[in-house]
């Protein structure tokens, strides 16, 4: 049934033979690398001319035609009109020029690979001059590289340096210096007497010459016909945190992340691009690329980030085909920058402590009140505390024997994370690199939680000649995480179950099981800090994604480009099971044994997989006067092995030899597993643009996945779209507000294989120990019915969208509605339980999203305070429209007509305020009382079942939005982030909902709030024993329903920047200290818990989040 990989019918040669052409594709490339960094472009750089009788401008042409060399000049001060002839041959830069110039007075000055030429001083020419220098930075004080600097109206001018700093001379000191760099707004200073002019650029938020990443390559931005949205480094580095995803959150309009968990190293976050496409069996995530190939965005840390593209509709993301149904993430890494070695360092220190925490029951007394009240409200069981015994809490002055624990204070604290970067940079003419390390270390708020991870980065690029350039990309991550057997939320859990009357010791060492045998209700829960100290779970991980190009100049019109990369992921997980840890009843005097999460011993498990990738593809880009084609053409393959190895053993004489050798082969069980698939790939895309006024682009691919038959294997993904830019026309050419108006429309397919690996295929279960003529014998049994005709699940979008600037681009607005239908969603076939198998993977679904989005931004300056506002929101609706029978699950219903998994329960309406109350109100089967809930009678017959349950919206919020503000002002940076949902509900029960539930204290305002007799109120109901009582914690209802919406100040960071002149004292180059603050401040009905969540699973208990303020540093060398 398996076959051999990567061969899959599909022609693809195979892995061993991938491996040894990336091997020496590598090698090769860099071999070629450190042989060119041997010698500098000015010494290798040789002229050959032979022109006669030609103007000076045409030899300057064609010497920047041999070389990489640029001329800048002043026409009226330059007569390159002239003509002369000039033969010269493996000549320098230097002679040529003399030669060209031996009969004017005429001078030149070279500067890396720009040449300024200028009339000789003392000629008359040049009269008032000065020398102008200074540094050129950004809008949080980081230097800004290859700033061109101009005289204006000449050619004469220079670039800034790695370090941001430029140095001009002959300056008219009427002259006007104009600073200019892609994706800054150009800024014109007065020259007058100054000798030192430092710049502080803002962004120029259209960017109208900013080249983007797209699929296979890069584009204009203002020739996009798709939806896309980008951010850069100096986007990401207003935040400081070690979770790429965190940081793109409400930064990127159509993107939705959400943080599940605070745990360390839980990479849990959920991103979905324009709502939920596809149903649960399905892949929901988007597809990300890191420079280029498939990778996890964990993996990569944010100082190493150079720009995210998100890539929302099908017309942008269809190049991708069937990998692109969830939309694309593109990520390129930070290059090195031709110049000397520059090295930067970045530490931050941040205290991480709870978003927030229940307000819970910590005095004994109180709890055990409320317990046997809610004990005689629920009924059926005795009261667990007598008068006396609740006195002696009262009352007690031995605080060791009768305490007031408060379990959240003892196990979650703050914790100190520490995270350290440092990059080293530089490069020739024709090579660059970038080397990167990194260190974050993460204890949780919650012992033993604790994660720590090394990760480094490598990337080279290399220029053979003008037509050939190598590259490779190499990162490596290697993490620790230790964890409790159960996880972070179960542990939460636990701790919560916890009652204020006993500690987690004995003065002895022994682990208090609880006060009282009869406090029921905490028998199943082991202690917190038995889990922590007697069992334990490590997690050592090391992954690698490398890649290595080639890219070819053909001819002058034509690329060709060949890329491999391969990523590899090893994990070993060890987890120790505690055997027979006595636990203490110490007000009975009696002992009982804990056995924390099943049985004790020693498990090992090993988890592998290994992705390469090698794609290749031709660009062809031809001008035609005012006409543009350009066109792309490649092939790609793919493929992924992931393989399990687990084994496990009991009886060991010590727990400190946790080896599987030291454990007994009694009842040793050994587990192993391996999948495998493959996809290969052929695509193309072709631009066409007139005058970058009317734009038109039609891409498609031709996918071939082995997780589908042979006849239903392939799949074609066309997209198309077209912009018009309307600011473009003569018509609008009086409109001076008016910098850009783009209109954009697009429609496209795309596809979604991720439904397992051999859904087409029978699979076979074994059997072990199967009694057969009186023998146990191993045997195999079908898992499920298989469908050989399942095909490609597929997405159409259409989108319309605009883009508005104004003012010199200093409002900005962009607009997108797309309808986003998916259709032969893959998913298993309903069938009767009596089957015996499960149904079959089948085309059977549909679901529609149709929603809006848009962004607006304004930025200016005063002077020196330069200022920034922007807002975005997204808003869609989700619709299943074909399903088949409806399922009820829970709290949920899945039904044609109703967005997926609607709210289905009863609704709450108030209490019972009286035996009579109760009589004279619908039937309820759980028997309720006085003091329980009272439900809705919808279909008005008088009894409370199935048909009174009510479809309630909130499964999904009606929108989502983000403000930001940022401002600079001399050496002082500011910048704040507000990120909100709207009209989003959580259901919560269990620990930290219901009272009681396994011994949870309750919070502190059912002290004071709840129904009673004396205080008949319709807000909260009597206190009851939550694991038991069935009239409220059986139902479901909207009584655990909660408003989830919240506006919360993401990220709030201040920062100073050190003045050059103290700074170059210190020998070096750039200094800046900040305060960071992460979720500081949430507005939010819930109470105890973290509206930021995604899970609807009901748990209240979840791992808190956290709230982060920090103090850190970088440092330029």
């Amino acid at each position: 049934m398996k076959k051999k990989w990567f061969e899959l019918a599909l022609g693809i040669p195979r892995c061993k033979k991938l491996f040894l052409i990336m091997r020496l594709t590598l090698f090769l490339v860099l071999g070629i690398v450190i042989n060119s960094m041997a010698s500098g472009f000015a010494q290798n750089t040789k002229l050959n001319l032979n022109l006669e009788n030609k103007q000076i401008r045409e030899i300057l042409n064609e010497i920047e035609n041999q070389s990489e060399y640029t001329f800048m000049y002043d026409n009226q001060k330059v007569d390159v009109e002239r003509r002369v002839t000039i033969r010269v041959n493996t000549t320098s830069i230097e002679k040529t020029l003399s030669q060209i110039f031996r009969d004017e007075q005429i001078d030149f000055r070279i500067i890396d690979r720009h040449v300024m030429i200028y009339p000789k001083e003392g000629n008359g020419v040049v009269q008032q001059q000065v020398k102008i220098s200074g540094t050129i930075v950004d809008m949080a004080g980081q230097p800004l590289p290859g700033v061109t600097v101009l005289i204006k109206g000449t050619n004469l001018g220079t670039v800034s340096d790695f370090n941001g700093e430029y140095t001009i001379a002959d300056v008219p000191v009427e002259g006007i210096l104009v600073f200019s760099f892609v994706g800054m707004k150009t800024q014109e200073v007065q020259v007058g007497r100054q000798s030192v002019i430092n710049i502080s650029m803002s962004e120029d938020a259209i960017g109208l010459d900013e080249v983007v990443a797209i699929g296979y390559g890069t584009q204009k931005k203002i020739n996009l016909t798709g939806a896309i949205a980008t951010m850069s480094s100096d986007d990401l580095n207003k935040r400081v945190i070690t979770s790429p995803e965190s940081m793109l959150q409400g930064k990127l309009p159509g993107l939705q992340v959400i943080q599940n968990s605070g745990e360390p190293g839980n990479n849990s976050n959920s991103l979905q691009i324009r709502g939920l496409g596809t149903f649960d069996g399905a892949g929901k995530n988007p597809l990300v690329l890191i420079d280029g190939i498939p990778g996890d965005m964990s993996s990569i840390n944010p100082n190493n980030i150079e720009t995210v593209t998100l890539l929302k509709d099908a017309a942008s993301a269809s190049i991708y085909g069937s990998r692109a149904a969830n939309g694309v993430i593109l990520i390129t890494t930070k290059q090195g920058t031709k110049g000397q070695l520059s090295v930067e360092y970045g530490f931050n220190l941040g205290n991480y402590s709870p978003t927030v925490l229940p307000d819970l029951v910590t005095n004994s007394a109180d709890y055990m009140e409320l317990y046997n009240e809610a004990m005689e409200h629920t009924g059926g069981r005795p009261v667990p505390y007598t008068d006396e015994e609740i006195s002696a809490y009262r009352n007690a002055t031995d605080r060791d024997k009768y305490p007031n624990t408060d379990w959240l204070d003892l196990m979650v604290n703050p914790a100190w994370v520490q995270n350290h970067f440092l990059r080293m940079s530089g490069g020739t003419d024709k090579t660059v690199y970038s080397v990167s390390m990194g260190l974050n270390d993460e204890p949780g708020v919650m012992k033993p939680f604790y994660y720590k991870k090394y990760n480094t980065q490598f990337n080279i690029t290399s220029s053979l000649d003008d037509r050939i350039t190598f590259g490779a990309n190499i990162g490596m991550n290697y993490d620790i995480t230790d964890r409790t057997p159960g996880g972070g939320t179960d542990q939460y859990a636990v701790i919560l179950s916890q009652g204020p009357t006993y500690k987690p010791k004995l003065p002895n060492g022994d682990y208090v099981k609880n006060a009282f045998l009869d406090e029921y209700e905490n028998k199943f829960q082991p202690n917190p800090y038995a889990i922590v100290e007697t069992t334990s779970s490590n997690t050592k991980g090391f992954s690698m994604q490398s890649s290595a190009f080639v890219d070819v100049k053909l001819a002058s019109l034509l690329r060709w480009t060949v890329k491999g990369g391969i990523n590899i992921n090893n994990t070993k997980n060890k987890t120790w099971y505690s055997d027979g840890v006595k636990t203490y009843h110490y007000n009975r005097g009696e002992y009982a044994e804990l056995l924390a999460y099943g049985k004790a011993g020693l498990s090992i498990s090993q988890f592998n997989d290994i992705q390469p990738v090698l794609y290749s593809h031709l660009t062809f880009d031809k001008d035609f006067g005012s006409h543009n084609v350009k066109a792309l053409v490649g092939y790609q393959q793919e493929s992924y092995k992931y393989e399990t190895l687990g084994g496990f053993r009991e009886g060991f004489f010590n727990s400190s030899a946790q080896e599987l050798d030291a454990g007994s082969s009694n009842g040793q069980t050994v587990n192993g597993t391996s999948e495998e698939w493959a996809i290969l790939s052929y695509f193309g895309r072709l631009n066409y643009n007139y005058k970058e006024k009317y734009l038109f682009e039609v891409n498609g691919r031709y996918d071939g996945s082995s997780r589908f038959s042979q006849d239903n294997r392939w799949g074609f993904f066309p997209s198309m779209s077209a912009a018009w830019r309307v600011s473009e026309e003569s018509f609008l050419e009086d409109v001076q507000s008016l910098s850009n108006l783009k209109v954009r429309a697009s429609y496209g397919v795309l596809g979604n294989q991720d439904i397992g690996y051999y859904p087409y295929q029978d699979i076979l279960s074994i059997i072990k120990g199967y009694p057969f003529d009186g023998t146990l014998v191993s045997g195999a049994k079908p898992t499920s019915i298989v469908d050989e005709n399942m095909k490609w699940e597929t997405t159409q979008i259409y989108d319309i969208g605009f883009d508005l600037s104004l003012f010199d681009s200093r409002f900005n607005f962009t607009f997108d509605w797309f309808n986003k239908f998916t259709y032969d969603i893959l998913r298993r076939k309903q069938v009767g339980g009596f089957y015996g198998l499960q149904g079959p993977v089948i085309n059977g679904g549909e679901m529609r999203n149709t929603g809006y989005e848009f962004d607006v931004s304004y930025t200016d300056n005063i002077d020196e305070f330069v200022y920034g506002l922007s807002f975005n929101l997204q808003r869609y609706k989700n619709e299943v429209e074909k399903f088949g029978e409806r399922e009820i699950s829970g709290n949920t219903v899945i039904e044609e007509g109703k967005p997926w998994r609607t709210w289905y329960m009863y609704e709450w309406v108030g209490i019972f305020q009286s035996p009579e109350d109760v009589e004279n109100s619908a039937t309820h089967p759980n028997q309720p009382k006085p003091g329980d809930i009272k439900f809705r009678d919808v279909d008005n017959n008088g009894v409370i079942d199935q048909n009174d349950r009510v479809y309630i919206d909130g499964a999904f919020p009606k929108f989502s939005y983000s403000f930001n503000l940022n401002a600079s002002w001399k050496n002082f940076d500011f910048n704040a982030q507000f990120f909100g949902v709207e009209g989003r509900k959580l259901y919560l029960n269990e620990q930290g909902m219901d009272p009681f539930y396994k011994g949870t204290p309750p919070a502190k305002k059912w002290l004071t709030d709840r129904w009673t007799p004396e205080n008949p109120t319709n807000e909260m109901p009597a206190i009851y024993a939550g694991f038991y009582h069935r009239a409220i914690e059986g139902s479901y209802s909207s009584y655990y329903l909660h408003n989830a919406d919240f506006l919360r100040l993401k990220n709030l960071q201040v920062g100073y920047t050190l003045p050059q002149r103290l700074v170059s004292k210190l020998k070096l180059k750039n200094v800046r200290v900040y305060y960071s603050g992460d979720n500081i401040l949430t507005f939010s009905e819930l109470d105890g818990v973290d509206p930021e969540r995604v899970s609807n699973s009901g748990k209240y208990a979840a791992y808190p989040q956290n709230k982060v303020h920090s103090l850190g540093v970088n440092v330029k060398f």
